[in-house]
């Protein structure tokens, strides 16, 4: 039997907005399980909020990966010049402040996608 493979797309920011609501339902279910169990920093409401916010990022590029149309993952983030940096977060060496940067802020996985690609099936 063939397993159909995983179509991957690149869409902006703008285009991000447009499958939001299927993005926040797959980042629903992946933080529903351990060890997040739903806290509510891994709200929908929070989650789709924030990302409103991050796709109008200079440099935002978000890849699908998709299997017979169904959303099996995505991953997205954002460009950060040099200088910028997380607030809150503590400062990282000065060669990686200094550096442009690409923030990856999302990875999302379905849970049976998940270890596939070391079996060969993606």
């Amino acid at each position: 039997m063939s397993v159909p493979p995983i179509e991957f797309q690149t869409l902006d920011g703008h285009q991000a907005l447009d499958v939001l609501d299927e993005l926040a339902d797959l980042y629903v279910r992946v933080y529903a399980e351990p060890p997040y169990d739903s806290a509510p920093k891994f709200s929908r409401e929070r989650f789709t909020e924030r990302t409103r916010e991050q796709a109008l990022a200079s440099g935002f590029v978000l890849v699908t990966a998709r299997r017979r149309d169904a959303l099996a993952g995505f991953a997205f983030g954002f460009s950060m010049m040099p200088g910028a940096w997380w607030a809150n977060a503590s400062m990282p060496p000065a060669e990686v402040l200094k550096a442009s940067k690409f923030a990856l802020v999302e990875f999302i996985v379905e849970k049976d996608m998940r270890g596939r690609a070391s079996a060969g099936l993606c």
